[in-house]
């Protein structure tokens, strides 16, 4: 595998990049887009990135622009001041790119394209962009156009159960029923069996040979098995008489008989099976569990459990016992085949009606979306082909995580021999592939793998998290195994450290790989034999060892004598990484035990945790508070609060007894009567909960949890009406499984706590301090009968075939792969120092099956056995463990030391600073600031905040009111009707149609629109000369030369031009006397020669000007932008009726109106917009001024200005000014600006 080099990768064909731990995986992916940018000319859009969470998703695309913006400030830097040694040091990342750039220009081009339309950039998660693909190709895919997705499709699964289950069970044999009951099956339990595999169709499944079940028993004739279960029945029957009768002479015979052996018939558990036996009265009472502890009744197993040369007991019920177990034993023969045929076809229902139901319903899940898409890929070639044109380079990151239907729908769009050019990174790391139970297979990786050609296989090679001494004792670590990940299309690549960090500091010196060994301290058995210490007993030593060593570096921190890069080390720099909530549990009872204050992190449901087992218990006792036994488990809750005492208070206290059944009473009542929320917070505010609960030592959390609780129970009652009934079943189902989102734990704050985290919750963080105390520890071995497993590179869902046993071997195989991979993540995610738990000795008497084990033995076998080959292969499991942990201290060069667990005394504890301040409120002497809001130039100058275009509305000269038009009027400026109407009107024709073309040919146009804003046929000829004249009208400018072309707007094609620009531009507190001071030192003063006042006017203007002070964002709509021998300018159509349009009288309603501050707002905002788009942007080069228009007045008449004495082919109508860039300067900087972007344009953009 080539070591990567993501400046020279070629930007082609199918590439697989692995990155190891910290090795800058985003990092590269980053510069990968940002090459597709420069060398490609890819737009945002045209570059597909595929992560697998919102969060990563979100994280990725700010990687993105932050990448980009960098780029782009190098490109202008070193374009403007040339490849200074300065810039080369500040701009290094990207001096290589910069090297082989030609064209700075175009490049400062490119990259400000990809930065403006960044939001329109293709980074999704894998969910986001089936959601996306499908919903553009919806006709294609054959779905609806607007479907819903839903977070979780577990309770419509659940009412699909329901439903298989009454038509699977109606006029089923009772026989048949009665196997479901001996297996304690259940809908809910069918359905937690197979869920995970709904959403796989790829799975091939492993059943039983015996194809028997409700619809089709393969076993004995009908009438044969209903006589069997007849006599079944009437047997139980006499044996409960029997019972009845003799019950206690039975018992006492076997708990009191002297020749019975006292191992085989102990008391407790003859007792509890009598106490059993008492509650029996009919068949469905009894249960499989039942049948194997009552073999004690059988005649044979009592003699069989009789001393030797001692005389059985006797009665008849153990004879009738024995015949009712052998009847019992054949018609319940075969009822694992009938019960696992049941899961199948429970399953093959559910993947056939679950996709009509969530059709009729207009719902999608998220599995759902990858499968639709995968289907519509087989279905319709073509949008393989489509989608390979609209995206022409992908970069799909966390690739191990990958499954098979979302590699066959990359694999499907790219791996076509015809498409060379287009570039796709497979970006992952298989070491870090550790979410199998979501659905994640390393065995699509390897194919993936596979399918790429070996020349395009890179690996990164240069970690930027961990010390380099670190670095090393890992690298020493995996050097011990020719296999490490048991697979051996995964290796560890050895990496070096690219950062320079300094040791920790501390009393006594840390080495980077701590390993602690564990040494037994067995206890004693009642006759002296050594008794193993039980698992539950090494974690908690193990625990205490943890919390013990943290106690003493975090005091040693206070003391000033521990830390890490000159700093303190504090709680929030260690991490204890677990794999089960359990251990968890039990890291965060030793750390309080030490006065440690901690965050347990995890992807725990809140329904897993205590305090929802306790809300159950709460709400049971209250939805039937005359079932005594449920109040006394409530009141003995944390919630409540009550202990044993006060429980046998209430005993012996009627009236106080009373008064509780009583208050559970009003709870109900209030449940029913007001709703599920209202009761909880009563009941919590007169219980005094919070109070109670914040005395435990993780109170915060678990007030954290139950407010989390009552929330999600508060949602269900209110979208589903549930009845309290309902809301026991529901809680119930989902503490047996829950999988949405809302489920997750809230978290507290962090920032300076100990930090309890499960592996696989700390993947892609990074910890300075991490402790791993279990991961030497066995994994609990997985019991599930129904499983998943691989074979041959494909995917089975094993369910009770012959071959189980075979298979379950392979599943653990599969398991012990995995427990490296979390090993080599949990290991990585440290920075400074990782300390682990080593076992060299066997555990409880179990053989070591840790993935930690399989690493220091370099594979070798430790089976369970205890035959002759067995021992020999445990004895070298041992040597080999203990060998190669002494040599990882010899060969580590000083990084990796093995010392025994320590231990701490029990006193030790945490001890924070104490201080004799004096703790005060602090006193608040900042300013609030006011709400930001939105506003605009008529919001400034009318003391409003509209938020719309400015169509004349805002003020009318001489006419404010809406007029009709006279209809014999000549002139144009009378014969269109005036008012806010007429100028909504003008504009949108203006907008809408092509000033170089005859209007003759548009009148199309001109009918929709008037006819849109109700206007009379009689005033279409009045719009069409109004406009036809002002587009032909000269716009005359202060400064032009005789040799300048006259200009005017029939000269001026739709490329163009850009109409109706929306933009936002941020204020940071806009305030009036800072814009006033602006004004008046920059704005024109009159010339002396000036016989009529002009710029005097507009400055007389501005002394009026108030607002109060303003922040949030300005909004504008510039009429048209457009650029004519290239320069680019800004006009504003204005339909105001005037009663001189002669240029210079036009001063008068440009300051009546203040339309000077708007244009030169809108002068600030095509400013910005400019410097962003064009390369090497001036303004006196390329803006050429900002135009008012008063259609009504753009005409040759004579009669336009009698007093001005003009010739009559001067054009009226028209102002115009180009602010000098001092003022534009001045203005821009009144106004904030954000740090990516600036001016938002939300229409086209001009060519």
């Amino acid at each position: 595998m080539r070591t990567l080099n993501p400046y020279e990768i070629p930007l082609s064909s199918i590439n697989l990049i692995e990155a190891s731990a910290g090795t800058g995986k985003s990092w590269t992916v980053t510069l990968l887009f940002l090459r597709l940018i420069l060398e490609k000319n890819l737009t945002v859009d045209q570059i597909l990135v595929v992560t697998f969470t919102e969060a990563a998703t979100k994280e990725l695309r700010d990687d993105v622009r932050q990448r980009l913006v960098g780029a782009l400030a190098a490109f202008k830097a070193i374009n403007e001041h040339g490849l200074t040694d300065a810039l080369k040091k500040e701009y290094g990342e990207v001096l290589e790119l910069i090297e082989r750039e030609s064209d700075y220009e175009e490049a400062i081009r490119r990259l400000n394209r990809a930065k403006l339309s960044l939001d329109e950039a293709a980074i999704f998660t894998i969910h986001g962009f089936c959601q996306r693909t499908l919903s553009e190709n919806a006709f294609e895919a054959g779905l609806p156009f607007e479907s819903e997705l839903m977070d979780d499709d577990s309770e419509l699964m659940q009412k699909l159960t329901d439903d298989f289950w009454r038509r699977y069970t109606d006029n089923a044999p009772k026989s048949l029923i009665f196997k479901l009951h001996q297996k304690s099956v259940t809908p809910d339990s069918l359905l937690k069996d197979i869920r995970n595999a709904v959403g796989k169709p790829y799975l091939e499944l492993c059943g039983p040979e015996n194809n028997v079940n409700c619809s089709n028993d393969a076993s004995s004739n009908e009438s044969e098995k209903t006589d069997k279960w007849d006599i079944l029945e009437k047997g139980l029957q006499n044996i409960v008489k029997q019972w009845q009768t003799d019950g206690a002479e039975i018992t006492q015979i076997l708990l009191e008989d002297k020749n019975l052996n006292g191992n085989k018939f102990r008391k407790p558990t003859v007792a509890k099976l009598c106490n059993e036996m008492n509650q029996i009265k009919a068949l469905f009472d009894i249960n499989a569990d039942f049948i194997e502890s009552a073999q004690k009744f059988k005649h044979s197993y009592i003699e069989t459990g009789t001393k030797a040369k001692c005389t059985p007991p006797e009665h008849s019920f153990f004879s009738a016992w024995e015949s009712f177990s052998e009847l019992w034993e054949q018609l319940n023969k075969g009822s694992d085949d009938f019960l696992n045929n049941t899961r199948i076809e429970l399953l093959r229902y559910l993947q056939e009606e679950l996709p009509k139901e969530k059709k009729r319903l207009g719902v999608l899940s998220f599995d759902d979306l990858l499968l639709q898409l995968q289907q519509a890929l087989k279905t319709n070639p073509q949008l393989a082909i489509d989608l390979r044109k609209k995206y022409q380079a992908a970069l799909i990151d966390e690739f191990q995580d990958t499954d098979p239907i979302q590699y066959d729908i990359f694999s499907t769009i790219y791996n076509d021999p015809h498409t060379q050019e287009n570039a796709v990174f497979l970006v992952g790391d298989p070491k870090q592939a550790i979410y199998s139970f979501r659905g994640g297979d390393i065995h699509t990786y390897l194919k993936a793998k596979a399918d790429t050609d070996e020349s395009n296989h890179h690996t990164l090679k240069t970690n930027w998290r961990s010390h380099d001494k670190l670095i090393s004792a890992f690298n020493t670590l995996y050097a011990q195994s020719d296999n490490p990940f048991q697979d051996e299309g995964i290796e560890y690549v050895q990496v070096k450290s690219g950062k320079d960090l300094n040791d920790i500091q501390a009393p006594e010196a840390r080495t980077p790989l701590q390993l602690w060994r564990f040494n037994q301290t067995p206890g004693e058995k009642p006759d002296g034999k050594p008794e193993p210490q039980s698992a539950d007993a090494i974690r908690k030593e193990i625990a205490d060892a943890v919390a013990g060593d943290i106690a003493e570096l975090l005091n040693a921190s206070n003391q000033g004598k521990a830390t890490i890069e000159g700093k303190p080390i504090g709680g929030g720099d260690i991490a204890i990484l677990i794999r089960s909530h359990t251990q968890g549990d039990m890291i965060k009872a030793a750390l309080n035990q030490r006065k440690i204050a901690s965050v347990q992190s995890s992807k725990q449901s809140i329904f897993e945790t205590h305090e929802a087992v306790e809300i159950h218990r709460l709400l049971t006792a209250i939805a039937d508070p005359q079932r005594e036994d449920n109040v006394r488990r409530a009141l003995v809750t944390e919630l409540m609060g009550y202990q044993a005492q006060d429980l046998l208070d209430l005993e012996s206290d009627s009236n106080a007894w009373e008064e509780i059944l009583l208050l559970f009473q009003n709870w109900q009542y209030q449940w029913k009567h007001h709703g599920f929320l209202p009761m909880m917070r009563a009941l919590m505010k007169s219980q005094n909960t919070h109070q109670h609960l914040l005395n435990f030592m993780d109170g915060e959390r678990r007030i954290t949890n139950t407010l989390h609780l009552a929330e999600i129970i508060h949602q269900a009652v209110r979208k589903k009406s549930l009845s309290i009934e309902e809301v026991l079943l529901w809680l119930k189902q989902r503490q047996e499984n829950s999988s949405a989102t809302e489920s997750e734990l809230r978290l507290e704050s962090d920032e300076n706590l100990v930090k309890i985290v499960t592996i696989h919750k700390s993947k892609g963080l990074e910890y300075p301090i991490v402790y791993c105390p279990y991961v030497g520890l066995s994994p609990k071995a997985n019991s599930d009968k129904i499983f998943t497993f691989h074979k041959d590179e494909r995917s089975y869902l094993e369910i009770g075939s012959s071959e189980s046993d075979e298979h379950k071997e392979l599943k653990k195989q599969e398991e012990l792969a995995e427990d490296t991979r979390l090993l080599y993540v949990a290991l990585t995610r440290a920075k400074y120092q990782c300390n682990i738990v080593v076992f060299p000795e066997t555990i409880s008497g179990s053989p070591d099956r840790s993935a930690l084990g399989w690493l220091l033995t370099n594979g070798k076998s430790n089976p369970s056995g205890s035959g002759k080959a067995e021992k020999e292969q445990k004895a070298e499991f041992k040597l080999a463990y203990e060998q190669n942990l002494l040599k990882l201290e010899t060969v580590g060069n000083g990084n990796i030391s093995l010392d025994d667990l320590p231990e701490y005394p029990q006193d030790l504890v945490y001890q924070p600073i104490e201080t004799n301040q004096t703790l005060t409120a602090r006193e608040f002497t900042a300013e609030i600031k006011s709400q930001a809001q939105i506003t605009s130039f008529s919001g400034l100058t009318a003391g409003a905040h509209a938020e719309t275009p400015d169509y004349d509305s805002f003020v009318e000269i001489n006419n404010k009111q809406i007029a009709q038009a006279d209809d014999g009027a000549e002139n144009i400026v009378e014969a269109f009707p005036k008012g806010a109407t007429a100028g909504t009107a003008l504009h949108e024709i203006y907008e809408n149609i092509d000033f170089t073309q005859p209007l003759e040919e548009q009148t199309e146009t001109f009918d929709r629109i008037l006819e849109k804003y109700s206007f009379e046929e009689k005033h279409k000829q009045a719009a069409m000369r109004l406009i036809g004249e002002s587009i032909e009208a000269e716009l005359h400018q202060n400064q032009m030369s005789a040799e300048t072309e006259i200009l005017s707007l029939n000269k001026l094609s739709k490329a163009q031009r850009l109409d109706e620009m929306e933009f936002y531009l941020p204020l940071e507190r806009l305030d009036i006397e800072k814009l006033k001071q602006t004004l008046f030192q920059h704005l024109p003063v009159d010339d002396e020669s000036d016989t009529t006042p002009k710029w005097r006017q507009i400055r007389e203007a501005v002394d009026t000007l108030y607002f109060d002070e303003v922040e949030g964002y300005l909004k504008g709509f510039i009429d048209l932008i457009f650029e004519y021998n290239g320069k680019y300018y800004l006009a504003d159509y204005k339909s105001n009726t005037l009663e001189n349009y002669a240029p210079e009288k036009l001063f008068t309603p440009m300051a009546e109106a203040h339309y000077y501050l708007q244009y030169l707002i809108y002068c600030v905002a095509l400013h910005r917009y400019l410097e962003q788009r064009l390369p090497s942007y001036q303004w006196e080069t390329h803006f050429g001024g900002a135009y008012y228009l008063f259609i009504r007045g753009m005409t040759k008449t004579e009669q336009l200005d009698q007093d001005s004495q003009k010739s009559a082919s001067k054009w009226g109508g028209v102002f115009y000014h180009k602010p000098s860039l001092d003022l534009i300067n001045a203005l821009d900087g009144l106004f904030m600006r954000l740090p990516s972007h600036n001016v938002q344009p939300e229409t086209q953009e001009a060519s």
